[in-house]
């Protein structure tokens, strides 16, 4: 692999349309509501989203479930065409990741290959997600969050299996270039390069905090929208999250770096971290996707982008024969 820059393709993010406008889906639904024995219930769309169409089902007010279809065709951009199959990638990393860590991940209650249809458990419920965590939080829930995708990623750590069979690596190359590429900084395409040639293991892929259900009373997460994992380095969703931590807490730099220091030796007592400077680097380059991309993240803390973008460039900027460690920022 040379080292090289692939432009981003943009995200998309329009207003949900009416399910009444989705014939076919509303067949689909029909079906499943059918065999769940609940027809004539509240079905509500979730998600319009540019490769799926999520229903939350309300059957009772003690039974909801989700309806997750795979489009055949981004909605951004209809002339390419998805393979819908791909759901049963899915699938495969729910199966795995609750045999690892059962409960962790959603039930899975019937999938419909023909449909290429996945109902889901609703993880969410009455709990928030590691979003209201990132706001107003103190340390300590930040060292049990630290904790859990330590022992997320040292559960995965010897699973062998290829969710995508031969086409594994090529999809987390895609994935790095997908969302850092766009930048055009030589110091990041360096870095992703340099991500790319460590050791892979199974990892979540886009472990943002809205994708974290944090159950604050009982001190527990579990996780959802699988359909990213991959194998990958560690390094990446760690990076990941931490460039949420940062984009919440940047206006106060004393209380970030209290709550960065206790996510991240939490999170190396279960799985112990071999390059922080990558990680440094790669996180405040995650940021920059956030203040920079088409998806950009909206954090509940106002802060300045400006001043948050040249920060974050100042830190990727800095030369790599000077190791960085978040102490010494």
């Amino acid at each position: 692999m040379t080292r090289e820059t692939v432009k981003h393709l943009p995200f998309h993010f329009d207003i949900p349309i009416d399910i009444r406008k989705q014939p076919e889906n509303q067949k689909i639904i029909n079906t499943i509501l059918s065999d769940f024995n609940c027809n004539d219930v509240p079905v509500e769309m979730v998600s319009d989203g540019d490769v799926h169409y999520v229903y939350r089902v309300e059957a009772s007010p003690q039974k909801k479930f989700y309806i997750k279809i795979r489009r055949e065709h981004f909605r951004s951009n209809p002339n390419i065409s998805i393979d819908p199959k791909e759901i049963q990638m899915e699938k495969k990393s729910i199966d795995i990741l609750n045999e690892c860590l059962p409960g962790v991940g959603p039930n899975i209650l019937k999938f419909y290959p023909e449909f290429s249809t996945l109902c889901l458990e609703d993880v969410v419920g009455k709990n928030g997600t590691a979003t209201d965590l990132l706001v107003n939080s103190d340390p300590n829930e930040y060292w049990e969050l630290g904790e859990f995708v330590g022992n997320l990623h040292r559960s995965l750590k010897d699973k062998k299996d290829q969710i995508r069979g031969n086409f594994e690596e090529i999809f987390y190359k895609n994935s790095l270039y997908y969302r850092l590429g766009f930048l055009n900084i030589p110091e990041v395409d360096n870095l992703v390069f340099d991500l790319y040639e460590l050791p892979k293991q199974l990892i979540h892929g886009d472990l943002t905090t809205r994708n974290i259900v944090w159950d604050k009373e009982n001190h527990s997460f579990r996780l959802y929208d699988l359909e990213t994992m991959h194998n990958g380095n560690p390094i990446f969703d760690l990076a990941y999250l931490e460039a949420h931590i940062i984009l919440e807490n940047s206006s106060n730099p004393r209380r970030l770096k209290e709550l960065l220091i206790n996510f991240r030796n939490a999170y190396n007592q279960n799985y112990p971290i071999t390059d922080e400077n990558t990680e440094i680097r790669l996180a405040h380059a995650l940021v920059l996707l956030r203040l920079r991309g088409s998806s950009t993240f909206e954090p509940r803390n106002k802060f300045s982008h400006a001043e948050l973008d040249n920060y974050c460039q100042r830190i990727i900027s800095q030369p790599t024969s000077r190791p960085l460690t978040w102490d010494s920022l």
